[in-house]
């Protein structure tokens, strides 16, 4: 069992459906905290930002939380402009 989950190079409309299966299988064998790695997410729309969402709820829905680290200044943007910036759990921690 993995302590993170990496997410992808890219996620678009036309590979969400999978990725988010593969964050939720994740999310499920986390005992407490889930912690995805947003560092390899080089292109994201906002298809990214509702995945991120998404899996933000169904860890709550499971009695889990999960910690986002290493977002790429654009879906950084992506946060901010979406208004989710106080919502989604984003680490400013430099050394998770």
């Amino acid at each position: 069992m993995s302590d993170v989950f990496v997410v992808p190079e890219a996620i678009g409309f036309d590979s969400l459906t999978q990725v988010r299966a593969q964050g939720e299988a994740f999310v499920e064998t986390q005992e407490d905290t889930a912690v995805i790695d947003l560092a390899g997410l080089r292109e994201c729309n906002s298809a990214a930002v509702a995945l991120l969402m998404s899996w933000f709820r169904f860890a709550g829905a499971h009695g889990k939380t999960i910690v986002y680290t290493h977002p790429a200044a654009d879906l950084a943007n992506l946060i901010r402009v979406s208004g989710l910036e106080e919502i989604l759990p984003i680490s400013s921690d430099e050394h998770d």
